[in-house]
């Protein structure tokens, strides 16, 4: 199928949504709720790693002047909850949890869920994403009773044009953003002091071990991986990984533990079909967000696509190597310098020999790349492995 006809049958179908969801929409009785001038919203519903990038706002806007009294309640997606509730809660009066995949595929949950938002009033609600989803956050915040509707000026990543035009309606303010917001996190620094009107200093994202005790701590020292991902396009081969860990293991003798969730499973097969060592330990579906945060920041490297993961070692200031094909460029990977410079992303070769002109790369990968991250060879990540793990 070609890109033209492959980008129509995605206009049909997304207009087809469009018109499904709005006969939901229209049967949902038009709620009048007791006015809170007194309160706000904050819509969250994307990934862990958008949340970590998030996070540590939070309570700059607890103990701005602005917002101290009132009463703040989060949105959220119930994938990050538990992440929320240990570190983050008390920042927040109220919190809601989002399960998207409900969201999505049931039509009784999604219209239970936008009928019970429609039931409350908020002085102020803000749509937290930068690329609003239309059938997601913005359906969101179409329903909800608000006297102040905020959000960004959205990019294309994840709608149509046609879509951006009726979305832009339910707000009242559109934050627009620049260059030097290219990076997640500053685009965060900016809604917040917007939010606030005051200057934020928070310089990068991290997470605060709480004392516990590793659950994997008879494995130390050991090298971490994270191998799945989503897409494909973002799932370097499991035979490379198995050769990086194969040096990692012939050199310094490391254990090596495979972390991830129910949906890596087969990764994690494929990979122990490959490679039998015994210093390899399988723990995919069998840790909690809240253990892998402390497996992360005990690590002695980690090695992942680009993933949530990756950004929780970012944050616990553990070595880390992300490997990508490029989509995105400048928004979640590579961080900035200033926020690390003991994390490194490798991208393919035609990226990384443009690496010092990243205005370019921004503009040209900034949606999406089609290269293939396969292409990046497994010397090259095998010496910036080596690289890290000589330099304790």
């Amino acid at each position: 199928m070609s890109y033209g006809i492959k980008k129509l049958v995605l206009l049909f179908v997304s207009f087809a949504k469009y018109i499904f969801y709005s006969l939901i929409n229209f049967s949902i009785p038009t709620q009048k709720p007791k006015t809170n001038d007194n309160s706000i919203l904050l819509i969250k519903v994307d990934e862990i790693g958008d949340y970590i990038l998030f996070r540590n706002f939070l309570e700059s806007l607890r103990n701005s002047k602005k917002y101290k009294n009132k009463k703040i309640t989060l949105l959220g997606n119930k994938a990050w909850k538990s992440i929320f509730e240990k570190l983050d809660s008390t920042f927040v009066d109220e919190s809601i949890w989002l399960d998207k995949n409900q969201f999505s595929k049931s039509i009784d949950y999604r219209k239970k869920f936008l009928e019970n938002i429609g039931k409350t009033y908020h002085g102020e609600a803000v749509n937290c994403s930068f690329s609003r989803n239309f059938f997601l956050d913005d359906n969101i915040m179409s329903k909800v009773n608000a006297k102040n509707k905020i959000g960004f000026e959205t990019d294309l990543a994840t709608a149509f044009n046609w879509q951006r035009r009726i979305s832009n309606n339910y707000y009242d303010s559109l934050i627009k953003t620049d260059y030097n917001h290219r990076f997640d996190f500053y685009k965060n620094k900016l809604l917040f002091e917007y939010l606030t009107g005051e200057q934020v200093d928070l310089q990068k994202p991290a997470i605060e071990i709480i004392p516990q005790k590793n659950p994997f701590i008879e494995y130390q020292p050991y090298v971490a991986f994270y191998i799945g991902a989503k897409q494909s396009y973002r799932r370097w081969n499991v035979e490379y990984f198995s050769e990086l860990a194969n040096f990692i293991i012939d050199k310094y003798n490391y254990n090596l533990l495979l972390l991830g969730a129910s949906a890596d499973k087969i990764h994690a097969q494929n990979f122990l079909k490959i490679n039998n060592s015994e210093k390899v330990k399988n723990f995919t579906e069998k840790t909690s967000l809240l253990e892998i945060i402390k497996i992360l920041h005990d690590a002695e490297l980690f090695v992942s696509n680009d993933s949530g993961l990756a950004h929780i070692s970012m944050a616990v200031q553990s070595k880390t190597i992300v490997l990508s094909n490029g989509s995105r460029y400048g928004r979640f990977f590579p961080y900035p310098k200033e926020i690390t410079n003991i994390s490194t992303t490798i991208f393919p070769e035609i990226i990384e020999r443009k690496k010092d002109n990243p205005e370019h790369l921004i503009d040209k990968y900034h949606y999406t790349s089609s290269l293939n991250i396969n292409s990046i060879k497994v010397n090259t990540v095998v010496e910036q492995a080596d690289k890290f793990l000589s330099n304790h």
